[in-house]
């Protein structure tokens, strides 16, 4: 009996240890000084993402950094393949079809670093490129359609662990939208390993890529929904830790203030009430975060236009905590910050806004193009 007692114990423990994780990093939004993009950042530079005269891309939504490339795709889930000087590539628009190596829409897209290939999501299948886009694979993904009974199940996200292992994000209204999948491409086997369920308060927000690279062994996780919690993933063992607690401030967004409350977080009446709340009301709300080893970029939603956002810079040698009002007053000075490597932040704009983003980094660069997308490039200091 002694020795039962015992064992109860120990994992009344471990299992109070793993859901608890109490996290030391504390970001508490009412403690950010205001600041200026160039008192947070040493330089800005501009990729003009450049084609021939015969191919137009289209509005980007979306845009990807790697070591040697980036990857972006349009509202018209085309997926463009640049490198870093922004030359085009290849991009994807063959393959656009319902045959078998084509997909009709895009859930998300990625560059395999590991096996040096581009992955394509679509409905129920993973379609494995080289860097002209021609199919080499395809891999089924678990993915099934909706019942009366039963949501449906499709993916959004993929982040690769090596050349077959990987994470998959459920797109908003999947069966297992708040976990976490881990996916074998090679064998075609999944299986749910991670859930953020008890800390999300309501779905809805402006996350690009919930994942991005910690070290060797871990990988940052921002969940795709409304949370006090920045996560680490030890990605040998699949645990999730807390890393950082979110202190929404004194104007911040409460349970209380959502519709749903702590009520039926996946009933629709309420999924639609809370996204409308989340739209109009004027809390301060975190929207995007994009962390790193040297920083946490945080994009906040304090209104209902594009004048009420601001960026929050978490320092994470310091501790201190800056903010950046993306409208200064008299014209947008900062842009929507998409991702980060080796020091810099990325965002993608068009070439008209880039003067008032150098002005307000006290530069003089402009672009050749009188209308092209580009990226920005915000080195830290």
């Amino acid at each position: 009996m002694k020795c039962i007692h015992c064992l109860l114990y120990i994992l009344l423990i471990c299992s109070c240890n793993s859901r608890v994780n109490q996290c030391d990093k504390n970001i508490s939004f009412d403690e950010a000084e205001v600041a200026s993009p160039s008192d947070c950042f040493s330089s800005l530079e501009i990729i003009e993402l450049k084609t021939d005269s015969i191919f137009f891309i289209g509005d980007l939504s979306d845009i990807k950094v790697y070591d040697n490339y980036f990857l972006a795709h349009d509202q018209n889930s085309v997926v463009y393949l640049f490198d870093k000087n922004g030359s085009l590539i290849s991009n994807s628009k063959h393959m656009l079809g319902n045959a078998r190596n084509e997909y009709t829409l895009l859930f998300g897209c990625s560059y395999n670093k590991y096996s040096n290939k581009i992955e394509l999501l679509s409905h129920f299948k993973v379609l494995v490129c080289n860097l002209n886009f021609e199919v080499e694979k395809i891999v089924r993904l678990p993915s099934f359609l909706p019942t009366e009974e039963h949501k449906g199940q499709f993916y959004c996200e993929i982040f690769d662990l090596s050349a077959s292992r990987h994470y998959l994000i459920p797109s908003g209204l999947s069966a297992d939208e708040d976990k976490i999948t881990y996916f074998d491409s090679e064998t075609e086997e999944s299986k749910v390993v991670l859930s953020v369920y008890d800390d999300l308060w309501t779905h809805g927000t402006m996350q690009m890529s919930c994942f991005s690279a910690k070290n060797e062994k871990e990988v940052y996780y921002a969940p795709m929904g409304t949370s006090n919690y920045l996560y680490s993933i030890d990605t040998e063992q699949n645990v999730l830790n807390r890393y950082a607690r979110l202190d929404f401030g004194s104007n911040g967004l409460t349970l209380d203030d959502l519709p749903s409350k702590v009520g039926d977080k996946a009933g629709m009446e309420y999924r639609k009430a809370d996204l409308e709340y989340l739209l109009k009301c004027d809390r301060d709300v975190p929207v995007r975060v994009v962390p790193n080893e040297e920083s946490i970029l945080i994009l906040v939603k304090n209104g209902y236009t594009r004048k009420d956002f601001y960026t929050l810079i978490y320092n994470d040698v310091n501790g201190k905590l800056s903010k950046i009002n993306m409208y200064d007053g008299t014209k947008y000075a900062f842009p929507f910050v998409s991702a980060y490597s080796e020091g810099c932040y990325y965002a993608l704009v068009r070439s008209g806004e880039v003067s008032n983003f150098s002005e307000a980094m006290k530069s003089n660069i402009s672009c050749q193009e009188e209308d092209c997308a580009v990226i920005l490039k915000y080195r830290t200091k």
